[in-house]
């Protein structure tokens, strides 16, 4: 179950914000969904493609 909280917030990050994501966790304390939250580079390249599409749809 533990595991599956790590990949619940690591499969958020990026698509929420981490206010976001603390709340739908049940944590009261921000420092607590960061210990959770963990960014791979798989991830990353994820969140920074889909950052890069914005950019360039709103130009």
């Amino acid at each position: 179950m533990h595991d599956l909280r790590h990949t619940f917030a690591t499969e958020r990050v990026g698509l929420m914000g981490i206010e976001e994501l603390r709340a739908l966790m049940g944590h009261e304390n921000i420092q607590t969904t960061l210990r959770y939250q963990k960014v791979t580079s798989a991830r990353a390249e994820i969140v920074a493609k889909s950052a890069l599409e914005n950019l360039t749809k709103s130009i």
